[in-house]
């Protein structure tokens, strides 16, 4: 999540929007986590394990970079460099 903070940071200027969703614990455990590690980007609680369904996700964290039409364009399993990050980005905007 740093490395997602730093590139929300450079480039929500170009139209870059981030959301991280939270898919275990409780809301008060969202909550501390973003604020003890100052991350400004929203966070939203999936209560329900609907999103989590339908994104498939089997082990956290997972990356997905979503288009502005809506299409997946890139998916991390597992923590993704800034590197990975930037480069897909970059095939994106």
């Amino acid at each position: 999540m740093p490395h997602l903070q730093a590139v929300y940071e450079e480039q929500a200027g170009d139209g870059l929007v981030v959301l991280a969703v939270h898919v275990s614990h409780g809301q008060s455990d969202a909550q501390s986590f973003v604020q003890q590690h100052g991350y400004t980007f929203p966070v939203g609680l999936d209560v329900d394990g609907s999103v989590e369904g339908k994104y498939q996700v089997e082990v956290i964290p997972m990356t997905f970079f979503i288009d502005r039409e809506g299409i997946i364009r890139f998916i991390k399993v597992g923590v993704a460099s800034k590197a990975e990050l930037d480069s897909a980005l970059e095939s994106i905007l």
